[in-house]
């Protein structure tokens, strides 16, 4: 009965679906920067879940009740949050968990290589505990595939797409689109265990959201 949509520096509105009307807004972080496409994700625990930049190169997710639009919690994170984040139970009959893409946009185009980290995170969807942790490969600082005629200015991430069985599909602009679970269930996706990662790569820049079939 309502749709609800995030504001440039983290805020959020619930809005009637028929007569559309306000039915709450919460105010945005004070100074947050506008570099977060990738909007939120409501989940079944009736909270509403927005990534954002709260400032230059730190992350934050912020959790409001789907009723009231109250803030239940704020977390932050070492680099930035350029993709909305994704809710659904971390395996079948698991908790349910909250997925967050972490890591600073890229250049745009080619320079003088500059190594960064990025990483992924299931968090528990109401204590926002750290269930697992997925770290990438170090990338050089730029999108891969771009050259000085071909320029391509996509966020790191795409938004995560999740699975049935908890399987998380990424999208990621150095060059890779991945599968991950933490198949042994020990807190980390280890990236040379096939039982937990799967990867394509593509070799360009992607901040699209996988799209699942039969």
């Amino acid at each position: 009965d309502s749709v609800l949509f995030t504001s440039i520096d983290g805020g959020a509105y619930r809005v009637g679906l028929k007569d559309g009307k306000e039915m709450w807004h919460t105010p945005g972080v004070f100074g947050a920067i506008f570099t977060t496409a990738g909007g939120l994700a409501v989940g079944p625990n009736e909270r509403v879940y927005v990534g954002l930049n709260a400032h230059e190169g730190k992350g934050m997710l912020r959790v409001f009740s789907l009723a009231t639009g109250e803030v239940l919690a704020n977390k932050t994170f070492e680099h930035e949050v350029n993709a909305g984040p994704a809710v659904a139970p971390l395996r079948p009959g698991g908790p349910l968990a909250v997925f967050v893409n972490v890591g600073d946009n890229v250049a745009c185009a080619p320079q003088p290589p500059s190594p960064v980290s990025a990483r992924v995170v299931a968090l528990d969807a109401s204590t926002l505990e750290e269930l697992w942790e997925f770290v990438l490969p170090v990338g050089d600082g730029v999108t891969a595939g771009v050259n000085l005629t071909d320029i391509c200015c996509p966020d790191v991430f795409g938004n995560p797409t999740v699975d049935a069985d908890g399987t998380v599909y990424i999208n990621w602009s150095g060059g890779w689109a991945y599968a991950v679970r933490d198949a042994n269930g020990d807190g980390t996706v280890d990236i040379d265990d096939s039982a937990e990662v799967t990867a394509f790569h593509h070799g360009g820049g992607a901040n699209g959201n996988t799209g699942l079939a039969p």
